[in-house]
């Protein structure tokens, strides 16, 4: 069986080369974006998310997953063990091995000439967590972040062009990127070190004219294909709401006057809409929503330019202080013509929302179970507990016998029905802009995922004449999202076939894994040599109506995964005179008992429809029953 590397590479190795490919990566590594149309002529339409890696060069294979896999000292033979490749369902950040082979099939497989990456999103949170078995300290920080920074490098370098990358990176930074963990601070006037720290070890991916932005509020700009998409990083770190070094965004006019505006781009306001520094004290979710607003927003929409938002932390009233989810919210929906697509990470999960007024669903939230309280609670996302499935509610008695219990995400249950609620709240709403898509982690949380999208690169942003004849699909522009592609790794089976080649030579793995002790092992399918494997294709599996993957489509689930229901016949009314049971009461029944069955039919489709969501956001992790009585 022909295999990603050796396994006989002892993990200590492996760490060391983890080290070693920072202390021997090439010059820095530049994007010229002065060369950027050449690129165009040869886009392939298709950009990589990845996001969440959580590098742990102390994970230690075969320790105990309770003791966060460092520690092998008084294992006992029930305990959990770490696997080669990572621990799913568990608190463990991932192994050198498990970034290595991750790395490598974007390289060999993603990268090369039948599928091709415009450029790639990646959305922070590159360190490993801190914890009390091992606490974390700030030069271990910043080390993940130069790691993973020069496989990011090696990745997309270009060898005709020693120091020139083949693609743009929109970087962002994650709350585990910075020490300690969640709190970044903020000055408008004076350097802030970690966004130094950034701005040097990323300046091959920032321009240098948003170098000054980046250093100020950590956020930065890219021409992605000249005069039809730009890419934006965005700090969410100054939006969140636990980053209790920023206070929240203020109730204000916008934008504020002192932005250095084009004039074209100044005549959209008038005069009593805009407030001068002056008058209040700025606060960081403020910047960065101002520059947003004026030095990107208005001026791609001046230009007719498509624009792509990319992130650490999710836009919601779970995620941000409530001021600045409010202002976040009203640009979206004022821009939601050029906004193309946002790109998200930080829950760890495969889902998608929209951004909704937050009164809309307090509102919601206000008469159900779900509250505002428990909301909360979905950020603590490190804390684990067991989930028994004898405590799952509506479960089918098949599914729930033999089922081991797991270690899982606390919030998984909570967040799923917020989710649900969610889905339901958007019905309501009359415009709607492009959902948030929130890709799933390289850590192991679940099992580790990494997506690309497919997008427009051939409509000139004034739509397709073909499609224009169809009403019931919207005119196409350059960047609108057509698909996308989830890859995965079953952790459960590599880990696996490392005990097996590890038990063996390399030739002899399939007899080894047919003796008796690996009897179900032998039955699976031979997989490819590389770690991840297509999951599924966005449009294909949950059949999204119009063109690409728009608004409508992810609508038209939402409405099916919130459980849309089949309205009620009116009853016929009786006549007083009459007594017996007349012709129209055996229709009355005969309508009654049709609407029975297609609401029953309706409710058996929602609840399929939901297992289905509920195993790709927790990314097949085995053992963990879906609350698809919901």
């Amino acid at each position: 069986m022909a295999r990603l590397f050796s396994v006989c590479v002892v993990s200590t190795l492996l760490h060391q080369s983890a080290v070693a490919h920072v202390e021997s990566r090439q010059q820095p590594l530049q994007f010229n974006h002065e060369h950027n149309a050449q690129t165009e002529l040869h886009l392939s339409g298709r950009f990589l998310h990845l996001t969440d890696i959580h590098l742990d060069v102390h994970y230690q294979e075969g320790s105990s997953v309770s003791s966060d896999c460092y520690s092998k000292k008084n294992l006992k033979k029930s305990d959990k063990v770490a696997g080669f490749y990572g621990a799913p369902g568990s608190n463990c950040d991932s192994p050198v091995a498990l970034v290595q082979g991750t790395f490598q099939f974007v390289k060999q497989v993603l990268k090369n000439p039948d599928h091709g990456i415009d450029f790639v999103v990646w959305t922070g949170d590159n360190s490993r967590h801190d914890k009390k078995n091992l606490r974390i300290k700030e030069a271990e920080v910043a080390e993940a972040n130069r790691i993973v920074t020069s496989y990011i490098i090696d990745a997309f370098s270009d060898p005709k062009r020693p120091g020139h990358a083949t693609v743009p990176v929109l970087a962002s930074i994650g709350n585990n990127d910075i020490y300690p963990h969640n709190r970044l601070r903020y000055s408008r006037k004076a350097d802030t070190p970690v966004l130094n720290f950034f701005a040097d070890l990323w300046a091959p991916f920032i321009p240098k004219s948003q170098d000054a932005t980046f250093r100020r509020i950590g956020s930065y700009m890219v021409e992605l294909t000249p005069n039809k998409l730009w890419g934006v990083s965005l700090n969410t770190l100054y939006l969140a709401s636990f980053n209790g070094a920023v206070p929240d965004c203020r109730r204000r006019k916008w934008p504020l006057a002192f932005y250095q505006t084009n004039s074209a781009d100044k005549v959209q306001f008038d005069n009593d809409d805009i407030e001068t520094e002056a008058s209040h004290k700025l606060s960081a979710g403020d910047d960065v929503l101002n520059w947003l607003e004026v030095d990107v927003l208005i001026p791609a929409r001046n230009r007719n330019i498509s624009v792509y938002i990319s992130g650490h932390v999710p836009p919601n009233v779970v995620n941000y202080g409530t001021d600045c989810y409010s202002e976040f919210s009203r640009l979206t929906f004022k821009y939601r013509d050029i906004i193309r697509g946002q790109f998200y990470g930080h829950m760890n999960i495969d889902h998608f929302f929209f951004t909704t007024p937050d009164q809309v669903l307090r509102r919601y939230s206000s008469s159900t179970s779900l509250q505002s309280t428990d909301l909360t609670r979905v950020n603590t996302n490190t804390e684990l507990v067991l989930f028994s499935s004898s405590k799952q509610n509506d479960a089918d008695e098949s599914q729930v016998k033999g089922v081991v219990t797991i270690m899982s995400p606390s919030w998984v249950m909570l967040y799923f029905e917020y989710l649900i609620l969610h889905y339901k709240v958007v019905q309501e709403s009359k415009i709607i802009p492009q959902p948030i898509f929130v890709s799933p982690s390289v850590v192991p949380v679940f099992n580790p995922g990494i997506r690309v999208y497919i997008y427009d690169v051939v409509s000139d942003g004034l739509g397709d004449p073909n499609l224009k004849k169809r009403k019931n699909i919207p005119a196409t522009r350059f960047g609108t999202l057509l698909d996308y592609e989830q890859y995965y790794a079953d952790l459960e089976y590599w880990n696996r076939v490392t005990d097996v080649e590890r038990a063996a030579s390399v030739d002899d793995v399939i007899s080894t894994a047919e003796t008796p002790h690996d009897k179900s092992f032998k039955h699976q399918t031979p997989r490819s040599k590389y770690l991840y494997e297509l999951e599924y294709n966005s449009k294909s599996l949950y059949d999204l109506s119009g063109h690409g993957i728009d608004t409508k489509g992810w609508l038209d689930l939402a409405k099916r995964l919130g459980g849309s229901t089949v309205s009620q016949p009116k009853r016929r009314k009786k006549s007083k005179k009459s007594t017996k049971k007349s012709t129209g009461d055996d229709q009355d029944e005969t309508t009654k008992d049709r609407w029975n069955q297609q609401q029953n039919s309706k409710q058996k489709e929602t609840r399929n429809l939901r297992r289905l969501f509920f195993s790709n956001m927790i990314v097949h992790l085995k053992g963990l029953i879906s609350p698809f009585g919901l």
